[in-house]
Order: C-alpha cells, then sequence, then structure tokens
C-alpha cells in the first residue's frame, strides 16, 4: 500500500482513485471531490492507494439480501483462527437480513455466543448486561444511532473491540467514528473476509483473556 504524492489531490477536483489509510479503512473514494482545505490536508496526510484490490465498490451500497447469505460466506484457502470462541459478541444493525449474515459468518469462523439486537437503545442495555468481548455497530439504526452509542460506551469502557459498520464509507463516517474510539470499520455487505480480518484485528490487539487462547 503506497502513500499517495500529495500533489496529486487538488482542492476543487475529484480524488483519482479510492484512498485508505495505513489499516486499510477507506477514506475516500475515487470520483469524490475534494470541497474544503481540512479534507484535502487529511487526505494528503494519511491517504494510501492499495493496488492489491480489485475495483472498488461504490460508495453507497445496497442492502444486504438473502442470496449475500451465500455467496458472501466462502471460507476457501482460508486458515483457521485461534482464539476464544466462547468471547461474548453484540451485533447491532437494524436490517434482519444483515444481522443473520453477520451472525452466521461469525459461527463460521468460530464464535459460539452471539447476541443481536436492532436499535441503538437496546445495544446500549444490552451492552451493559453483557459487556461483549467485540461489538459491531451500524450507524444508521433506530432511537440511537451507532455513532451515539459509541460515543456513550467509550465514556465508560476503553478495552472493547468495537467496529463501526456503514453502507456509506465517506470520509467523515470514518474520520467520525475513528476519532470517537472505533477500533474498526466495515463498509457493508458484510463478507467472510472483511468479518475475519476483524476478528485478526480483535486477536492482536485483545487482552489475552478475551481473544488469544495460550
Amino acid at each position: 500500500m503506497k502513500r499517495i504524492v500529495p500533489n496529486q489531490l487538488i482542492l476543487g477536483q475529484p480524488i483519482p482513485q479510492d484512498l485508505y489509510d495505513r489499516e486499510g479503512i477507506r477514506l475516500a473514494s475515487r470520483g469524490d471531490i475534494i470541497k474544503t482545505n481540512d479534507l484535502l490536508g487529511f487526505l494528503q496526510k494519511n491517504g494510501r492507494v492499495r493496488d492489491d484490490l480489485s475495483p472498488s465498490l461504490p460508495k453507497v451500497l445496497p442492502a444486504v439480501t438473502a442470496d449475500d447469505h451465500h455467496r458472501h460466506i466462502d471460507t476457501s484457502h482460508t486458515p483457521p483462527l485461534h482464539f476464544n470462541q466462547d468471547a461474548v459478541v453484540l451485533v447491532a444493525d437494524d436490517q434482519e437480513l444483515a444481522r443473520s449474515l453477520l451472525d452466521k459468518l461469525l459461527r463460521t469462523i468460530g464464535f459460539r455466543t452471539i447476541h443481536t439486537v436492532s436499535d441503538g437503545a437496546w445495544a446500549l442495555q444490552t451492552f451493559t448486561n453483557l459487556h461483549p468481548a467485540l461489538l459491531f455497530l451500524d450507524i444508521e439504526m433506530p432511537r440511537i444511532n451507532g455513532l451515539e452509542v459509541l460515543r456513550r460506551i467509550r465514556e465508560t469502557d476503553t478495552k472493547t473491540f468495537i467496529t463501526i459498520v456503514s453502507a456509506h464509507s465517506t470520509v467523515g463516517n470514518v474520520k467520525q467514528a475513528l476519532a470517537t474510539g472505533a477500533n474498526s470499520f466495515v463498509v457493508k455487505p458484510y463478507n467472510y473476509r472483511k468479518v475475519e480480518d476483524v476478528v485478526k484485528k480483535w486477536i492482536l490487539t485483545g487482552p489475552p483473556d478475551q481473544s488469544n487462547i495460550p
């Protein structure tokens, strides 16, 4: 992954290629217009080009459909991960099919204890009751959105590995999520590789009693 040359980005002009941060999180999509000096400086400092990726997905992605349950669960050539399979995972997403798909992907990876909720208020209550090791938070949810749930959780908890999820991979969403305390950002629709990448990061950063098996 290469750092972008600063003069390739011009205020008021479209971005020539998808840009990512050093963790592989997409910051901006090809064709986005750089409208402010603040955004220009941020992308010049943090933007990287990934040559190993296939053509990028559109900025706004379609909702999960029933067919996704089959075509997004591809575990071929994937060695098993080693972690505490009894670690509790909480999934908060207002789309029933998205919750079901992510639940299936997590179980395929090896997790045994997964709880799902459909709105932000329920997510906060369930988080307080369960203290999960991993939390997946969709941004767009009823009652309380995912970013506000993240902010409230981080007031008292800095250890739980939290992934913000959205169909909108805008610079604003990514910046706000990371600034508020998210450990990672996933763009919908879910697939095995995306979820596995999150779990790998959790294994590397999580406390031994929640992630790695000695």
